[in-house]
This record gives C-alpha cells, structure tokens and sequence, in this order.
C-alpha cells in the first residue's frame, strides 16, 4: 500500500466552469522523489494543496484521496499538520518569528510539545543542514537560500512522513536551488521521507527525482522515470519539453539517438565531436545611455551595512540590459535605483545627460515589474486589473483585450488576481505594466513561476519591445533566459559589478556564471550561448 493514493479524483473551484483536476489516479510509494510537471495552469498547485487538508481550497470533489489507506479527510487536524508538510513558493510568507532557532521551534511549541522533546528536534535538523553557524541569526539577515532552508527545516522538525512543495526555488539563485534541491534529495534519501515536488525550474531537480507525474490541463498524460519522459518528448514534442533540462532539449531537437542525457555531464558526453567550428557575427553596436550610475552606494540603514558599493552602470538605450548576480548581490537594489524610488547615499544618477536631481521621484515614462507582482493588483478581477490604468475608451478596452489574448489571460479574466497561479500573476503584471505604453520597462524576476512555453513567447515580446524603441532592464537568475534575450549582461556581487559585457562575451567569458547549453558545448564553440546555437552546430556537421 502507498502513502498517497489517488483514485478518480476530479476537483472543480465553486465557479469553474470545468474540473481543474480530471480523474486523477496514481499511487506514491513511501520514500520515493516525485517531481509534478506541467505548463502555468495544468492543475499542480491544486493538486497539491488538496492534499494537505488545511490548505484545500473549497469545491466540489469526486473520487478519492487516500493518506496511507485512510480518506485524508478523516485525518485529525494534528496528523494533518504533522504527518504532511508543506513548502511553499514565496519564502517570507511562511516565517512567523524573528530568530532561525525560534522558527524551527515554533511548530512544535504550537503542537503543545515538551522543552526537552522541542530541544532535540530543533538540535538534530539544525544539524542535519549545516545550520550551527548561523542558528541564532536573525531571519532578516538571511539570504533566500538560507531562509527557504528554514522554511523547510521548520517544516521536518515535525517529522512528516509526505513531503510537498510548491515551486520552493521560484525566488532563489541557481546555486542556492541546487543546494535546496540537493538537500530535498537528502531528505528523501537518508531520512526516508515521501516528497512531491511541483517545479518550473527543471534543471535542477529533473535528474535526481525517481519519477516524473505530468499534468495537462489536469489530467495526468505521463507517470514514468525522467529519462523516458526526456526521450518521448523527442518523439512527441509537446510545450513542456521547453522547461526540461537543456541537455535534454538538445537531445530531444539534434535527432541523434542514444539514451537522453539529462545532466550537463551527460550531455557533453553524449554529444559527437563535430569537425564544424561554428562562428558568430552579432557584434555589439553601443548605443547612448538611457540611465546612467556613476559611483554609486547604498545602504537601507544608517547604521546598517553597504548595499551597493561604487556601482557603475550604464543601461543602453533601445537594448536588453540584464543583471544577474546571487541573493543578496544587490541587483533589487540597483533596480530600486535606476527608477528613481531609492536615492543614493553617495554618487550621481543621470536620465540621458541630464543629471536627476529630485529624491525618490520615480521617472516619467518609467514602469516597473517587481518580484512580488501582487504589490500591483487593486481589483478584483483579471479584467478590471488590465483596465485600471486605462482611461476608460474603447481604444483602451481594445488594448486590454489584446494583451490578454498575449499573455494567455482570456480563460482567467473573471478571476480574483490572488486566486491564480504565479505565472500567471506574473504575465498579468506585465501586460499591466504595458498598458502605459513605456519607455523604459524595468523587469525583476519577470520569468519566475514561468514554464518554458510562455518564456518562449515572452522572448517574442521583448524582442518587438525592442523594435518600438523601449528600453529594458531585467534582473533575473534565469541564465538561460538572458542567454536568448540579452544584448548587454552585468554580473554583481557582494553590491559590486564584477563582470560586464555584450552578451556573447559575457557569457563565453564566465565559467560558472553561464547558460548550460555553454557548459556543454563548450567543446564545439566558447561561444555557443543557446540551444538553438547548439542544435545548429549539431545539423550544420550532420
């Protein structure tokens, strides 16, 4: 018998029109690392949440869900609790105190739990992850890595036997997710705990899942090992082999057999040596600066430390400026800056060649995505948010409608913006931002919550942007996507510029810092930056 079982199971919201989740069947096995695919909008968050009881949402149900062969509705509110744990996408949402020790500690103090049982569990999860250096900490001077790693140990204090959790890296660096990734496996292989993980971010956690479940449109279309899903992707191309890794997608469009590669190693190895030395003629064309920083510092607090340090940047007018660095790097900040709603403590600020002189006033013709795209939603529906900034004529009515048809909003206009999913909250934001027609389009994490499908289709969107003469800046951790997009990258760390360049000298000069498909063609060009740079090496030797 599995831990979780699924068994016809549909679930439709009390005004859908249709089931969110079609007849679900499936069991999971105690132990096993099951990674939840599927585009923005598929069913994963749902399906997750209705199996943690205290987090369903209310709708009609049918069929069943078993919790080690008992309906998970009969489950006691403190088994519930207990027994399956939950991590969620944004990582501030989940912590309730203002010290690392304390939050590992809150649960079991709600669970009503002895000094001496709480001293032990918070003892021995603290050391499992590495913890004792910075247990006394302050949650606020955590990183993002480190402050999801609370989160979940937070969580294993309690001693699930079910793990879940919602897109848990959508705010982290590529480095802090491979850490969050790695100890998940951890979890799952040394203490024996069940995980079901919903992901976007794919490269990852593909390789190390024991099993691939793919949702569409809420029904479950594949259950099997990552490397047959990989492999029946190149037969059937469908949207989601966009959000695989990028060995895979290689593998899956270079049509030369073999078993998929599913790690850059792999994919190196897996590639043929190929006589054809591919060159690249996109040279850089500097243009004028659109915002200029010179010798820039910052800090949030008088007495706190120095956020940006002598920062000079020049974003260029009419291009894709990126900025790409770890958590805590000090990209947000650069962002909060160059729009005008944080001043500096030290340093100019130019618009083009005139000096900015007036404090915290943000730009005119400036618009600007942040992380946290719900900071933008006043309304109460999809519609209504895409017309808020409107002024009401049938030109504007118009307008709204197209960039709902392309950012793929028409089938969620009459819902509540906080009742969908992250990408879709994302694309909503955008095409908000968009409807006042700006000059400059400031963009922090725009991909996050993002499957590889829509992040195709953004690409398009950027690039005709680009030919209307609108200037972005981007802060992201999505290599790959800069890596298709960026004319122009910046690398911070530790609130310095370190590494800056066009885009092709960027990347090809970086050695950690770099897109996949670089680390493993590197053999055939330096200088391949994207998969269809890859594949086209690959068909140009074939």
């Amino acid at each position: 018998m599995g831990i979780l079982q699924l068994d016809t199971f549909s679930f439709c919201y009390p005004e859908g029109k249709e089931d969110t989740l079609k007849n679900l069947s499936f069991q999971v096995e105690e132990g096993e690392f099951v990674l939840l695919t599927g585009l923005s909008g598929s069913g994963k968050t749902t399906l997750l949440r209705q199996c943690k009881p205290i987090l369903a949402a209310h709708g009609t149900r049918k069929g069943k869900i078993l919790f080690r062969g008992q309906p998970l509705q009969s489950l006691k509110q403190r088994e519930s609790v207990t027994d399956i744990g939950f991590v969620q996408q944004d990582t501030e949402n989940q912590v309730v105190t203002d010290k690392v020790w304390h939050e590992l500690a809150f649960g079991l103090e709600s669970l009503g739990m002895d000094t001496d049982t709480i001293r032990l569990r918070v003892g021995e999860i603290a050391g499992f992850f590495g913890m004792e250096h910075w247990f006394y900490k302050d949650i606020k001077e955590l990183s993002g890595g480190q402050l999801q790693m609370v989160n979940l140990a937070s969580i294993l204090a309690m001693q699930p036997k079910l793990l879940l959790l919602d897109e848990p890296t959508s705010q982290l660096d590529p480095i802090a997710a491979g850490e969050f990734f790695q100890a998940v496996k951890r979890v799952s292989d040394e203490l024996g705990i069940t995980v079901i993980l919903s992901e976007h971010r794919l490269g990852e956690v593909f390789s190390i899942a024991d099993r691939i479940l793919h949702l569409e449109n809420g029904e479950l279309t594949y259950d099997g090992t990552p490397r047959k899903f990989g492999e029946s992707l190149a037969v059937d191309k469908k949207d989601i082999l966009y959000s695989i890794p990028v060995p895979a997608q290689i593998y899956a469009g270079a049509d030369l057999g073999g078993a998929c590669p599913l790690t850059v190693g792999e994919g190196a190895r897996w590639l043929p040596e190929l006589d054809t030395k591919i060159v690249f003629d996109d040279k850089w064309i500097e243009s004028s600066p659109r915002i200029l920083l010179d010798h820039i510092f910052f800090k949030y607090e008088k007495n706190g430390p120095m956020i940006l340090k002598d920062v000079n940047l020049k974003i260029y007018e009419g291009k894709v400026n990126c900025i790409l660095g770890g958590n805590g790097a000090g990209k947000s900040t650069t962002l909060k800056v160059l729009s005008g709603m944080a001043e500096p403590l030290r340093g100019k600020v130019f618009d083009g060649k005139k000096r900015r002189k007036h404090k915290k006033e943000l730009r005119e013709g400036i618009a600007v995505v942040p992380q946290n795209p719900k900071s933008l939603f006043v309304k109460k529906t999809v519609k209504e948010e895409l017309l808020e900034l409107g002024d009401g004529s049938k030109e504007a009515l118009e307008k709204g409608k197209e960039y709902a048809k392309i950012f793929d909003l028409m089938h969620i206009l009459n819902h509540h913006p906080y009742d969908i999913s992250g990408g879709e909250q994302q694309r909503l934001a955008l095409a908000k931002v968009l409807m006042t027609d700006p000059k400059v389009l400031m963009l922090d994490e725009p991909t996050k919550g993002m499957d590889g499908a829509f992040k195709k289709i953004f690409a398009g969107i950027i690039e005709a942007l680009i030919t209307q003469g609108i200037t972005l800046v981007i802060v992201s951790h999505d290599l790959e996507f800069c890596g298709n997009v960026a004319d122009y990258c910046y690398l911070f760390f530790a609130g310095e510029v370190i590494s800056e360049g066009p885009k092709r000298k960027f990347f090809s000069g970086n050695h950690f810092y770099t897109t996949e498909a670089n680390k493993m063609c590197r053999k055939i060009s330096p200088e391949i930056i994207t998969i269809e740079e890859s594949l086209e090496a690959i068909h140009r030797s074939s």
